[in-house]
């Protein structure tokens, strides 16, 4: 490791302080009036003309850093939204299907377990701030796991429709069928962002 003394160059830069001053004092200070005009120009231009711009540019490519930072951040964020919005999207029917999904969903859950239903009511909407509420009512006569089953095959589509309201109404005639009236609905959003 190379070691300084700090006492030898402290004694340099004196020796050099001693000298310049005893210059001015022999020659004078007009003497080197020149010089010192030229020097101090030209650390005023080398600041101006060279370390400023610089210096400016440097500060603006700071703010562009600083702001495509900010940017990607928000990017990031607004990727996971969007993902979360296409995830809520895609858990809905579309819009052009609005009309048949939900009775063409529940035809063929009950179809599939073997059920016919006694009242098959149409669909009913409500739209409400860009969201359509669309229901169905059904009465059926089945038993209690046939209606199981066909519970269980509308909790496995997708998009999902939710049963809002069961009534199961047991009838002694024919025995273990029930009387069973449901209400499904589903919601559609007519804006998508």
């Amino acid at each position: 490791m190379i070691q300084i003394d700090i006492g030898l160059w402290m004694g340099m830069v004196q020796d050099e302080i001693r000298l310049v001053s005893t210059t001015f004092r022999e020659k004078g200070l007009k003497r080197f009036g020149r010089v010192l005009l030229v020097g101090a120009a030209l650390i005023f231009a080398s600041r101006f003309l060279v370390y400023s711009p610089a210096s400016r540019k440097l500060s603006n490519l700071s703010q562009e850093l600083a702001i495509a930072k900010t940017t990607a951040d928000h990017s990031d964020r607004y990727k996971d939204i969007k993902n979360q919005l296409e995830f809520a999207y895609s858990q809905m029917p579309a819009t052009q299907d609005r009309a048949t999904w939900l009775s063409d969903a529940v035809k063929d859950a009950l179809r599939a377990e073997g059920i016919v239903a006694s009242q098959f009511m149409p669909p009913s909407e409500e739209e409400q701030n860009g969201v359509l509420s669309q229901s169905i009512n059904v009465t059926v006569y089945a038993k209690f796991s046939e209606f199981m089953g066909f519970l269980h095959r509308l909790e496995k589509l997708k998009p999902l429709p939710v049963v809002t309201q069961i009534d199961l109404t047991k009838k002694s005639t024919p025995m273990g069928r029930n009387e069973i009236s449901c209400t499904i609905s589903t919601l559609i959003l007519t804006e998508r962002y």
